[in-house]
């Protein structure tokens, strides 16, 4: 009888250490897109203090260094973004659809400034379990979006979390120790119109469906955000 009590404990402990592994294993797998990373090399490079004209950047004058010892593809990939992210009053002139008022309300209620442009990621977050605020795509997505459903995005607009996430048994309890301690934490949106957050709700989702973003796939939903 002993000996089966301490094999179970010993199963329960196995799997809670493997819990753990998985937890560490994830934290040190950091996600991004070309236009997150390209993004923070220019941060940190601080290049915007030449190439910005006021709070507008110039991004169709723009002519990259040949010394610049970087990824061109993910260079492109963010000066496309800035581009087209710039362009939303003009596309919002020719097209009404549900994609291009969904990035309407991300601009209005200032999204991209967390989560990065076009829900790419990359915000650095001291405290939280990766580092950084993640975008809307991915395994980070996923985890915390139970797969994109819906419901899960609706709640983290609503209530800044997703409460079926954190009622899971030690999964819940890790994720909700990171939520506390993270220094940026999401905002609530419950007081807006449910017209908004069901619009809202369609665009992170179509931005899942994009995935990690390159300089064709930009230009595949600059096309889109423009159909009638």
């Amino acid at each position: 009888m002993k000996s089966k009590i301490k094999k179970f404990y010993l199963l329960v402990a196995t799997g809670i250490l493997l819990i753990i592994l998985i937890f560490i294993g994830y934290r040190l797998l950091p996600e991004s897109s070309p236009i997150a990373i390209a993004g923070n090399y220019i941060r940190d490079k601080q290049c915007n203090e030449c190439h910005t004209q006021g709070k507008r950047q110039v991004v169709e004058n723009l002519t990259v260094h040949n010394k610049i010892e970087f990824n061109r593809e993910y260079l492109l990939a963010y000066f496309q973004a800035v581009r087209i992210n710039h362009n939303l009053q003009r596309r919002l002139q020719v097209s009404n659809n549900t994609l291009i008022r969904g990035e309407q309300l991300v601009d209005k209620y200032h999204c991209f400034a967390c989560h990065g442009l076009y829900g790419q990621g990359g915000q650095e977050n001291a405290g939280s379990l990766k580092g950084y605020i993640p975008g809307w795509f991915g395994e980070d997505f996923d985890l915390l979006t139970n797969s994109g459903d819906p419901s899960a995005i609706r709640d983290w607009i609503e209530k800044g979390v997703n409460e079926t996430l954190i009622h899971q048994p030690i999964i819940g309890k890790i994720a909700e120790y990171y939520m506390n301690k993270q220094q940026i934490k999401m905002l609530k949106f419950s007081g807006i119109p449910k017209e908004e957050i069901n619009l809202l709700v369609a665009y992170v989702k179509s931005i899942r469906d994009y995935g990690s973003m390159d300089s064709d796939a930009l230009l595949a939903y600059e096309k889109a955000t423009l159909k009638q």
